[in-house]
């Protein structure tokens, strides 16, 4: 939970909330590391942790969460349970594999959810096996940016009939997205992804290539909507 406030008034200001340091805790409500933004964490199992997270939404626009499913519920944190508290509220869910589905209770991680997404089976060289993504955590990149998207979208949709919505997003979904053309190929064609290495197939020549010199490399991308004009003019420009 979110709300923009003045930097000279954060110091000031004084929640009128009081719950004595506990040892374990676990991160419910977060906010990025800003200085007009609070952030604070709280033991569930504590008795009065349901009773503060209350109260903290119910002055909220949006609640985000990335539990695997029925956790927030057994907290009485559920969607149902937050109209009763606000009735407009917007609620994001961001599990790794949605709220429906076979694989709907296990529990993942970005990693994970890379690889059976299927990325490693795109990166790699054609005599070796698969190699992970280079951000291990991959989903974790993607996911945020259809949760922004459909997060604006229930904003827009608030503001003109005063309504909330629940965004149920599998995180496994939206990684399946970045592969798409492959999907449509092996669906039409029967053709399963190959590891390419450096190379490309919407882009000749697709690249590194050693240079004149001890250890000196040349990246070169050049999609196929590039002219070959413009290609001999980096050619040109590349001898001079």
């Amino acid at each position: 939970m979110w709300r923009p406030i003045n930097v000279p008034a954060l110091q000031e200001q004084v929640l009128p909330i009081k719950m004595e340091r506990l040892e374990s805790t676990r991160v419910v409500i977060s906010t990025t590391s800003v200085q007009t933004c609070y952030s604070m964490a709280l033991d569930m199992a504590h008795p009065r942790a349901i009773e503060v997270a209350r109260k903290l939404i119910a002055q909220a626009d949006i609640v985000m969460e990335n539990f695997v499913p029925g956790v927030m519920e057994k907290w009485g944190l559920g969607y149902e349970e937050l109209k009763k508290v606000k009735s407009d509220i917007i609620m994001v869910r961001q599990s790794g594999f949605g709220a429906v589905g076979p694989y709907a209770h296990l529990p993942a991680f970005g990693t994970i959810l890379a690889a059976i997404a299927g990325l490693p089976n795109f990166i790699g060289w054609p005599d070796r096996g698969p190699l992970p993504t280079g951000v291990g955590p991959y989903t974790d990149c993607i996911s945020p940016r259809f949760a922004s998207a459909a997060l604006m979208a229930a904003l827009d949709y608030r503001n003109r009939t005063g309504k909330g919505q629940l965004l149920d997003l599998s995180q496994f979904e939206t990684a399946t997205y970045f592969i798409l053309p492959a999907i449509l190929d092996y669906v039409v064609n029967g053709r399963e992804p190959l590891q390419m290495g450096n190379s490309s197939t919407y882009a000749v020549p697709h690249g590194v290539y050693p240079c004149k010199g001890k250890e000196r490399w040349c990246t070169i991308v050049l999609p196929m909507m590039t002219s070959g004009l413009s290609y001999a003019r980096s050619s040109v420009s590349l001898n001079t």
